[in-house]
């Protein structure tokens, strides 16, 4: 990807023609060979997989934060409740990997 970026950069320096006919750089568009990520290659519902787990794991990352920020909660609530946090996110990507009808 870098080496489209620069080669684009080199295009637009040396004022070519052919950048300013299609408009946007030629290295970048794709079906021109430019590099692609790993996570592109996957069919779609892989992709929407990874993506739903990425979800769950935000979520989980902003309840974690917020029981264990809270003030009202004794040690050992705040850990029951990032426990079961962390089983329920556990539990829901388990399925998403082992279960899920899209797989």
């Amino acid at each position: 990807m870098r080496q489209g970026l620069l080669a684009c950069l080199s295009l637009r320096a040396a004022g070519s023609r052919s950048h300013r006919r299609r408009g946007r750089c030629p290295a970048l568009t794709p079906g021109t060979g430019a590099a692609t990520s790993p996570f592109d290659e996957l069919p779609p519902p892989r992709q929407l997989g990874l993506f739903v787990i990425g979800a769950f794991s935000g979520i989980a990352v902003r309840g974690l934060v917020a029981v264990l920020g809270a003030e009202r909660l004794t040690e050992t609530q705040r850990m029951i409740a990032a426990g079961v946090i962390v089983l329920v996110i556990a539990l829901l990507t388990m399925w998403m990997i082992f279960a899920w009808p899209a797989y």
